[in-house]
């Protein structure tokens, strides 16, 4: 993943790595020529006039004002590499995972929650910038530079200082590793609980509803308190210890300063140095270890990140699905779908075994069964999503284990139970681009019971909806949603749930005119409402795992066995409602 960024950011991280040694040689001249100004105005003493300073300090002061401007300029030319390293770094980590997403194997995808993946990738994002910009990055353009120039620069001073103070980056390098394995244990108390933080507070979101009428929020928020806490508390621990490098590097430069300060004065009275000198030293002293001091706390930081990041990586390295890009273009004309003794189990549990039928193409089908008997997992076979432990399952006589997912899903069709309604007009959402008559479109908005509420609005087809527009219901959403059907290309079309906020007689009328209207597609329908079934061609049956029966919903509806057993428990259900 680093070699992917230094690919992509190579020419702004050289020009961010150059700014920053060009600046540290900059700043240690500077205080060179400072130290020539103030040795020249110690021998000369006072100036009576403007032309006798000129004279005597013109030009180390004008080559110490060269310095110090040119300094400011590359600081402000510096701030471009500098910022869109920043926030491009960051952002490519962020994207890398939406494009591992898009690829990710689902069996792997699933073994995350959705809230545990949005905090994974946010502390994950975080810590590779930090890690490359904010460690190796700043170390080659400030510190590393700083430290080594301000060094060899103090060391034609004084040998005796600089080799103290070479010999104390080790005793400051050997104290950081001692504190790291107290660090690493607070840093994954902290990335643990933030990642059961995230999962909660993402299920608080979006179960509104169920929690605030079961009453789980005042419950909830304790929990999620409680564990803000830890990781407040855990953080502070954190940054404490990194201000304690600040504070102790502080208080060594101030003691080696005072000892300089001391020396210097004892040696000047005797005539060995210059007051230009012992000013130079202070500063350098200032350029030696301030840049250590911020090394040791980036080296904690840039330890601890490692803990985010390969959590992170982690994920990043999961495997693919190897069918999206590879394995045969499948043309799908019939849209016939073939299981052959297929067979699927997850994590030692059997979800379907030896299960056979064949869907004929162009044809309706729903699958009925309890819930656990198999048929979301029949449908994620179907779109590719999973692949059989035992059996095939074919398209058009084409084994799905062989083809190029990508090239399936130019014929597949989508739908679940959360309808996808994006922010744009109601013409936008129902046929995006093309150009299709309004009068076209409305005459599919009748069979979805949409056209009296939509001609309705000020605005008609051109209303906004989404989150910025009109609010539509549940209901209105997947009506909106299964309309489009009717304008796109799709050959196989999968209804997962996708009526379930509809009422009963809704719900009937939209799947009989799905199955007048698309009897050139190949229909898959899952739905809890046995009944609204009766136009489908065949019914699949499953119980357990296993397909049990099979028929016209006529046929099933008057044969004893687990579809009557349920139509009719259903009937009784809505009657005792009513």
């Amino acid at each position: 993943m680093y070699k992917q960024v230094i690919k992509r950011f190579w020419k702004l991280i050289t020009l961010n790595v150059v700014a920053g040694i060009v600046t540290a040689l900059l700043s240690a001249f500077g205080i060179v020529y400072f130290q020539k100004i103030l040795d020249l105005i110690a021998v000369h003493g006072a100036y009576s006039s403007l032309h006798a300073v000129l004279v005597a300090l013109g030009v180390p002061v004008i080559i110490y004002a060269l310095l110090m401007i040119s300094q400011c300029v590359i600081a402000y030319l510096d701030t471009y590499p500098e910022t869109k390293l920043d926030f491009g770094i960051y952002l490519h980590f962020k994207l890398a995972a939406i494009r591992k997403v898009s690829r990710i194997d689902f069996s792997s995808y699933q073994n995350y929650g959705t809230g545990q993946i949005m905090q994974l990738v946010e502390n994950g994002a975080a810590a590779g910038k930090s890690i490359l910009f904010d460690f190796y990055i700043h170390i080659l353009k400030g510190l590393l530079p700083g430290a080594l120039i301000s060094l060899v620069f103090l060391g034609s001073y004084n040998l005796e200082i600089m080799w103290i103070i070479a010999a104390g980056y080790i005793v400051v390098f050997v104290l950081t590793n001692f504190l790291l394995k107290y660090l690493y244990r607070i840093k994954n108390r902290v990335l643990v609980n933030e990642e059961w933080l995230s999962r909660k507070y993402v299920r608080a979101l979006m179960e509104m509803v169920v929690f605030r009428i079961n009453k789980r929020y005042a419950r909830e928020i304790r929990l999620m308190d409680e564990k803000a806490g830890e990781i407040v508390s855990a953080k502070t621990q954190i940054k404490m210890i990194h201000e304690l490098f600040f504070a102790v590097f502080h208080l060594i430069v101030i003691v080696i300063k005072i000892a300089i300060i001391i020396l210097g004065v004892i040696q000047y009275s005797d005539s060995k140095t210059t007051v230009g000198t012992i000013v130079a030293m202070v500063a350098l002293v200032e350029n030696v270890y301030q840049p250590i001091a911020i090394f040791n706390v980036l080296f904690v930081n840039y330890k601890l990140n490692k803990m985010a990041y390969n959590r992170f990586n982690n994920f990043l390295s999961q495997p693919d699905d190897l069918h999206l890009g590879n394995g045969k273009t499948i043309a799908v004309s019939s849209g016939c779908v073939e299981f052959h003794n297929v067979g699927f189990d997850y994590a030692g549990n059997v979800i379907l075994e030896n299960v056979s039928f064949a869907m004929a193409g162009s044809k309706s089908t729903a699958f009925a069964g309890l819930t656990g008997a198999g048929k979301s997992t029949i449908l994620k076979l179907i779109t590719g999503l999973i692949k059989p432990v035992s059996g095939k399952m074919t398209v058009d006589g084409v084994d799905i284990s062989t083809v190029n997912l990508n090239s399936y899903y130019d014929k597949l069709a989508y739908i679940s139970q959360d309808a996808p309604v994006f922010d744009g007009t109601i013409r936008e959402n129902l046929v995006f681009e093309e150009n299709i008559s309004d009068e076209k479109i409305f005459e599919v908005l009748k069979y979805m019971r949409l056209d009296e509420m939509i001609a309705g609005l000020d605005k008609g087809l051109d209303t906004e909806i989404g989150e910025r527009g009109v609010k539509l219901s549940g209901g209105e959403k997947q009506r909106v949603a299964l309309a489009r059907l009717f304008f796109q290309k799709s050959k196989i079309i999968i209804l997962d749930e996708a009526t379930s906020a509809l009422d009963y007689l809704t719900e009937e009328a939209v799947i009989n005119k799905l199955v007048e209207h698309l009897k050139d597609r190949t229909l898959i329908i899952v739905t809890h409402r046995l009944q609204t079934l009766s136009a489908v061609d065949e019914i699949l049956v499953l119980e357990n795992g296993a397909l049990v029966q099979k028929g016209s919903y006529a046929q099933l509806s008057q044969q004893p066995g687990t579809f009557c057993d349920m139509l009719n428990k259903q009937l009784v259900e809505e009657k005792v409602n009513l």
